[in-house]
């Protein structure tokens, strides 16, 4: 497994829980999970979204509050869909976008759209509220309406995976994997509790996908392991 698209080809044919928060009526299933960012990269390819591309993704939760800032998974799956479908693509994505966003797309919690200028070219995906600009596309509407079959795009196990153009999906798997075993992640919940970053994304997020775990999201969201900051793994 050296891709996010062979992660989320294995992930559509488990049982059990992907993602789960604590506010959430319904979790999702590892099935729905993958089939959900396989409709999120067929809509982003949509907004020319290609191997070699760039996608900004602001973590958030869908209706932030003046405390939450941005780069924390909140309990809306929305970000972690939105970078899975640009990875599975053969994008990079920027986990960290600053304040002027060079990217083929923007995806941001509604709240959040005017922290960001963007690029000629860049649409703007929002998840949460309705977007009041008719200009922003509301992501999870879109989502919903797409085609949920995998993207036809293969994926080089060397393509670029995050902004910085040197960490590639290969090493980003490889660490996943290697951690997944470490803490024997399969069938156990992993509350991601530390900054969205490449090592976090990985650790917290890929790991216990890649084993058949759960991902939690929301600061409250109770874990038998917890990924911290810098992607340090600690006992719930």
């Amino acid at each position: 497994m050296d891709t996010v698209a062979a992660l989320l080809a294995v992930g559509r044919e488990r049982e059990g829980v992907a993602f789960d928060a604590p506010d959430r009526t319904t979790a999702y299933s590892s099935h729905e999970f993958a089939t959900t960012a396989w409709k999120a990269a067929n809509l982003l390819s949509h907004f020319g979204v290609r191997p070699g591309a760039r996608v900004a993704v602001a973590v958030g939760p869908g209706e932030p509050g003046p405390d939450d800032e941005p780069g924390y998974l909140a309990a809306t799956p929305q970000p972690l869909l939105a970078a899975l479908g640009a990875l599975r693509l053969g994008a990079s994505v920027d986990l960290a976008p600053g304040a002027t966003v060079d990217a083929t797309a923007l995806v941001v919690p509604a709240a959040w759209l005017d922290r960001y200028d963007v690029a000629p070219g860049c649409t703007r995906l929002a998840y949460g509220a309705q977007p009041s600009d008719p200009a922003v596309e509301h992501f999870e509407r879109q989502v919903w309406s797409e085609n949920p079959v995998e993207p036809p795009e293969t994926v080089d196990p060397d393509a670029a995976a995050l902004a910085d153009r040197e960490t590639t999906q290969s090493a980003l798997l490889d660490d996943a994997v290697s951690v997944a075993a470490k803490y024997g992640m399969a069938d156990r919940r992993v509350a991601v509790r530390g900054r969205l970053d490449g090592t976090v994304l990985a650790r917290g997020v890929l790991a216990p996908l890649s084993a058949g775990g759960t991902v939690v999201g929301g600061r409250d969201g109770a874990g038998d392991l917890l990924v911290g900051e810098d992607g340090d793994v600690i006992a719930g």
